[in-house]
């Protein structure tokens, strides 16, 4: 028996266009939803960021209907994440818990939650120690990592019938192999796995040559939203249904990570640091979350350093629309989207800090202007 966990990961970045928003809603969310809606043997985890829900409220409001509808017939399981999309693990232990109770006041004024989701996706997928007090301080049992920087420093056997724990927080490990199968499906090597069936039927087969033919296992993967016919057109039409009718064979079963913590035991396990993005050459070289703080990229580092300049400036100030700034500023986006050579998307959020700065005091502006000139400098052309 594989018992799989299917998760979709829905972010948009505050800067988002509205035009953006409306065309993604159009050929990812409604479609894919309301195949989730009205397919019998339909499981699903998904999180939602508080940065989505804003922007789809406004521009594709019934997307939101949506989700709520897939919620009440339980076809979606609700798992939380961060209001803005920070890498967590680089921030303070006291903005870690505000991304989080943020993102769960979101959830809650939009579906009328009755009690706290158990787990939290964590941005980007990016793990390491210093996120476990602020997840356990917020009600969080369990996260994801993925499987890549623990294969670097464990060897290629990767649990399968246990659950990594650490510090008491469950900790499971997604297949980077399987997901970016579907991920990359683009790819000639990849484009069988377009059909669900197929998927299935290959992961099985893949899954009992790893586990052993009478392994009763799991495994997970997790996928932004979006791949489902926004990024592969009507790859939604062709995957899904196929999936959640191979779910109803004796070998295949789609679950959540509340259930698998029901059927297998934790161990204390240490995991490694590290991002959905992090290959093991860079977690071996220490260079744990390349695409957002990487010390050779002259944005990361003075994008980093601003960061936690304006946090101190928002923690102590007394306009909540300064604090509300502070929170948006931080969205994983700019430093991403400066790693992949997209200079004007990098340069898209600055202006909250700009209008942040404000509220500091002469040194923290001088300090605060100079690294955003730097930034401004690295944008151009």
């Amino acid at each position: 028996m594989l018992n799989l966990v299917f998760g979709l990961h829905m972010y948009q970045p505050p800067t988002q266009m509205a035009e953006v928003i409306k065309q993604i809603a159009t050929e990812s969310y409604r479609p894919t939803l309301r195949i989730i809606k009205d397919h019998p043997k339909a499981y699903v985890c998904i999180d939602i960021a508080a940065s989505a829900l804003e922007l789809l409220e406004v521009h594709a409001l019934d997307v939101v209907d949506l989700i709520r509808e897939c919620l009440e017939k339980k076809k979606l399981f609700l798992v939380n994440t961060a209001a803005y999309h920070p890498i967590l693990p680089l921030l303070p232990r006291t903005e870690i818990e505000r991304q989080i109770a943020q993102n769960l006041y979101a959830l809650k004024k939009a579906f009328g939650m009755p009690s706290i989701p158990h787990g939290c996706f964590l941005p980007e997928m990016a793990f390491s120690a210093e996120v476990l007090p602020a997840l356990r301080r917020m009600q969080a049992g369990w996260t994801l990592a993925d499987d890549v920087p623990y294969q670097a420093l464990y060897g290629p056997h990767v649990p399968f019938n246990w659950v990594p724990s650490e510090q008491g927080t469950a900790i499971f490990l997604q297949s980077h192999l399987w997901q970016r199968r579907i991920s990359f499906i683009g790819l000639p090597e990849n484009r069988q796995y377009a059909n669900g069936r197929v998927f299935a039927g290959e992961l099985c087969e893949g899954v009992r040559a790893w586990q052993g033919t009478d392994a009763d296992g799991y495994m997970v993967i997790w996928l932004d939203f979006e791949t489902f016919g926004h990024h592969h057109k009507h790859l939604e039409e062709s995957f899904f249904p196929p999936l959640f009718d191979a779910s109803s064979y004796a070998e295949l079963k789609l679950t959540d990570p509340d259930k698998l913590l029901l059927r297998y035991p934790k161990k204390d396990t240490v995991i490694p640091a590290g991002s959905w993005s992090t290959s093991s050459e860079q977690w071996q070289s220490g260079n744990y979350f390349p695409l957002w703080a990487d010390k050779h990229n002259s944005f990361h580092l003075h994008w980093w350093s601003l960061v936690h300049l304006a946090l101190g400036i928002t923690e102590r100030a007394a306009d909540p629309n300064i604090r509300r700034l502070g929170d948006k500023m931080v969205y994983s986006c700019q430093p991403w989207q400066y790693a992949q050579g997209n200079r004007e998307l990098a340069r898209a959020g600055l202006h909250y800090f700009e209008r942040v700065l404000e509220s500091g005091t002469v040194q923290e502006q001088v300090r605060g202007w100079e690294l955003l000139g730097a930034l401004y400098d690295l944008t151009r052309g």
